[in-house]
């Protein structure tokens, strides 16, 4: 990233309050400097490696998660917390009746509404991370493939 600005970039924050080493999948200057960052690297190999082409795939993100808390606890991601599930994760989950997360969310009554901890009981914030991870790396590869770098399908699963 090449700039330590933590007031700028947020960290995670961990259940008791501290700062952890992870930066937080729900701060937008985080994902617009990485959506930035990315779609540089990419235009420069584009360019370097126009004529033999010896890249044929460049991954995102490399094993993400927050390592030192079972989520974020910041204001952003304690928002996202306590509003409802977003209405389209809960039609993926009805269309597609079966799973880990269709099963966690019956065991939790399986509302068809709700925030975080309605529909996934305990497991709401491993999910909710799950899900905002997902996300902020869809933002990334979504600004490289706007972008019109490369005459390809940019998948991030």
């Amino acid at each position: 990233m090449g700039e330590n600005n933590p007031k700028r970039f947020k960290q995670v924050t961990s259940a008791s309050g501290k700062n952890i080493w992870s930066l937080s999948p729900h701060c937008k200057a985080t994902l617009e400097a990485d959506k930035k960052a990315f779609t540089a690297f990419c235009k420069y190999l584009k360019a370097k490696d126009s004529t033999e082409q010896t890249v044929i795939g460049i991954q995102v993100e490399n094993e993400p998660g927050i390592v030192g808390s079972d989520r974020d606890y910041g204001p952003e991601a304690q928002a996202e917390f306590d509003s409802p599930v977003p209405a389209k994760l809960v039609t993926a989950m009805k269309t597609t009746g079966k799973g880990d997360v269709y099963d966690i969310w019956q065991q939790a009554g399986g509302k068809k509404s709700g925030t975080w901890p309605e529909l996934f009981g305990w497991e709401a914030g491993e999910l909710m991370t799950a899900r905002s991870i997902a996300t902020y790396i869809d933002g990334v590869a979504e600004a490289v493939k706007q972008s019109m770098i490369f005459p390809c399908t940019l998948t991030s699963g």
